[in-house]
């Protein structure tokens, strides 16, 4: 036997030595997947314990006493609006305060005619405060009914027979909603610059504003003439115009005066009726 078959069969040997040492691949790939398996589970065990503590905790919160309503204060208004307004919380003691939803809350209060916004927060444990700011009525408008309009020209509320009317009136308001915004903001510019007059041009006796297309006519309570006028123009032009009504009564033509008109550069043109 020569050289080169001995080391062949040595070999042969050494090969079947190691594939008897292997082990089969299954028990590796499942020794493996083992402790994979374990971490998933625990990691599912930890999930679940998690979820069901914060279930635990929400039932609590949202069931526990110690958070129940118990107190609505309101702020801003008189107690009929407050009576009101509390009516239309529909809010009762088995709710919980942190749970109550202010937004929904919010929206609905400010359905009220009278109100212009609200502001509401919690006052832990038991108090929940509503602020609400009510609507300052300005004037009155004509438009299919009479409405209050407030200073930021907002058409408010419709006026019923136990309301306030003592009030300027604003009429001649066009029928397309943008044209009567914009005069409406007219006619509060000129009411924003009689409020800082004295009597008897000051804004209690001013009793309406009649909007035209380039002008207003006003109507005063101690005067018979419509006063017309442009609003841009309306504080420059109150010098003039209590200068000629001095001058009017003084000569007894007062009661004469159906119109003056104050879009005159150099002074004012007056109307007088016959006889």
């Amino acid at each position: 036997m020569n050289k080169r078959s001995v080391l062949n069969k040595q070999s042969v040997k050494k090969r079947k030595k190691r594939k008897a040492g292997r082990r089969p691949r299954g028990s590796v790939r499942m020794r493996n997947v083992i402790p994979l398996l374990l971490k998933i589970s625990g990691s599912c065990a930890v999930v679940t314990g998690i979820s069901l503590s914060l279930i635990f905790l929400y039932h609590y919160v949202l069931t526990t006493p110690l958070l129940k309503l118990k107190q609505v204060e309101i702020a801003g208004v008189n107690e009929q609006i407050r009576n009101e307004l509390m009516a239309m919380c529909d809010l009762s003691p088995e709710q919980n305060l942190l749970f109550l939803n202010l937004n929904v809350l919010k929206k609905r209060l400010e359905q009220h005619p009278w109100i212009k916004s609200v502001q509401l927060r919690r006052r832990f444990p038991h108090t929940l405060c509503i602020r609400a700011e009510k609507h300052r009525p300005l004037a009155l408008v004509i438009r299919n009914g009479i409405y209050y309009i407030d200073r930021e020209c907002e058409v408010f509320k419709k006026v019923t027979p136990s309301d306030d009317i003592d009030f300027p009136v604003i009429t001649g308001l066009s029928s397309r909603a943008q044209k009567a915004r914009e005069q409406l903001h007219r006619a509060v510019r000129v009411i924003n610059v009689l409020e800082s007059q004295d009597k008897p041009w000051s804004l209690k006796n001013l009793s309406e504003i009649h909007i035209q297309e380039e002008s207003l006519s006003l109507y005063f309570t101690h005067i018979p003439a419509a006063i017309i006028v442009q609003c841009n123009r309306m504080s420059d032009k109150m010098a003039d115009l209590k200068k000629l009504a001095r001058h009017l009564r003084r000569t007894g033509r007062i009661q004469r005066v159906t119109a003056i008109n104050l879009n005159y550069v150099d002074g004012a043109v007056v109307s007088f009726r016959n006889g």
